[in-house]
């Protein structure tokens, strides 16, 4: 839950930009756009969320 609240507290104090958040859809840790793995877990079950205005 408080990785969920802090990627959501990034993507909202991102200035209205668009912007593209990853996450494994396992364990919720946000994933870098280099990665095609969770660093955490290892699964390649990959959430991506683009956020906008």
């Amino acid at each position: 839950m408080i990785k969920k609240l802090h990627w959501l507290k990034t993507a909202v104090l991102q200035g209205g930009r668009p912007r593209t958040i990853r996450e494994c859809r396992h364990c919720g840790t946000t994933v870098g756009s280099q990665r095609d793995a969770c660093p955490e877990c290892g699964t390649d079950g990959i959430a991506c969320y683009r956020l906008s205005d």
